[in-house]
């Protein structure tokens, strides 16, 4: 499967999403961090807040018009993803 280049991404399509997550995120804890974000808000919540000085939520400020189906869509993608890595790995 061919690399797709960040500047190819639309941010709004969840496969594309989940590669600039599993691609392009600089650390596995910041990877991390947002996964457990949209797990929560694929569950209806808010993502937790921005830092501890806002009042905004992740949600609020970024994902306001994206609905619970778009993060569970995006983890999903994001599994196959990660799943398929994994494959790779293993067979050499």
């Amino acid at each position: 499967m061919p690399k797709k280049e960040r500047k190819d991404l639309n941010m709004h399509i969840p496969t594309d999403r989940a590669i600039f997550i599993s691609d392009y995120m600089s650390s596995p804890t910041m990877q991390y961090e947002v996964i457990g974000q949209f797990e929560d808000m694929a569950a209806g919540g808010d993502g937790g807040y921005c830092d501890s000085f806002e009042t905004a939520t992740y949600r609020e400020k970024y994902y306001k018009h994206f609905s619970d189906k778009w993060f569970s869509d995006v983890l999903y993608e994001y599994g196959k993803l990660q799943h398929y890595k994994r494959m790779q790995m293993a067979s050499g």
